[in-house]
């Protein structure tokens, strides 16, 4: 097999291997991690790097899935310098939870703790609006009181 594409097979093992362990499989991971990529397509314009992301991951995915079948027979490059220095930067991202789907994940996960801080915030804030509406009034009841006693 050529040497361009051994490395690229390591290369993806190690990204493949990643993904297993975040969804808690024994293969396909590269796959899910596409798929999760794809039913979260909603809020990807918050995240930088994505379409990137599910473009390359995608068409690694590809060389993989020919070099895979090939069953190590084909000697022509199929991939590039830069499609395996990709995936290596993507792996550190992945490693350093910097990888668009964490990003995501950690992003929706800050939002649920502030709407779940909020809930709680609005009722207090409420009855402290109530009150001060009670407040308001009771002096303007005392304010036309007093009015009318002067008078």
């Amino acid at each position: 097999m050529n040497k361009l594409n051994m490395l690229f097979l390591n290369e993806y093992t190690n990204v493949e291997e990643l993904c297993n362990a975040k969804f808690g499989v024994e293969g396909g991971g590269v796959n899910m991690y596409l798929g999760t990529m794809v039913s979260a397509s909603e809020t990807k314009e918050k995240i930088g790097k994505w379409e990137e992301d599910y473009h390359t991951l995608s068409k690694c995915m590809h060389i993989y899935n020919v070099l895979a079948l090939s069953g190590n027979k084909t000697r022509k490059p199929q991939c590039t310098k830069q499609d395996i220095a990709w995936l290596k930067k993507f792996a550190q991202r992945f490693e350093n939870q910097k990888d668009s789907l964490t990003r995501l994940e950690k992003r929706e996960a800050s939002k649920a703790k502030f709407d779940e801080k909020m809930a709680k915030v609005k009722p207090v804030a409420r009855n402290l609006a109530i009150a001060c509406g009670v407040a308001l009034a009771i002096n303007a009841l005392l304010e036309a009181r007093k009015d009318s006693e002067e008078k």
